[in-house]
């Protein structure tokens, strides 16, 4: 019916998805009508960093140092949406899902990792 991302504020981890862009199945309708993938899951923006450092102690000994960073940003990055919305009736479509706490139509419902951090000291001999 509509863009489910038309007229949704940037940042509203409660409101993701716009309600007025579904409707619920025509009477004697098998569900072939709308699009499989209409809703897409959310974006990935991940960056990995390591950094490393290597000193010699004696010909053949070194000592080396390792930071690795998972998610170095710290970026929250939303793992999905509920995208579940429930109508009254076939016949009145008014959603009733539709609430601005967690687990309404378009909340957000999980997230990834935060920023890990591991660190390294290895000896070579």
């Amino acid at each position: 019916m509509g863009d489910p991302k038309q007229g949704i504020a940037s940042g509203d981890i409660f409101n993701n998805l716009n309600p007025a862009a579904f409707a619920p199945p025509q009477v004697g309708s098998i569900g072939v009508e709308s699009s499989p993938r209409l809703v897409f899951l959310p974006a990935i923006n991940n960056w990995n960093m390591s950094f490393q450092k290597a000193f010699t102690i004696a010909e053949k000994n070194s000592l080396q140092f390792r930071v690795d960073a998972f998610n170095f940003f710290n970026k929250t990055q939303f793992t999905d949406y509920n995208r579940t919305l429930n109508f009254t009736s076939l016949t009145n479509p008014t959603p009733t899902n539709v609430t601005r706490a967690f687990g309404g139509f378009g909340a957000v419902n999980g997230a990834r990792d935060p920023r890990i951090i591991q660190l390294m000291v290895r000896f070579q001999f």
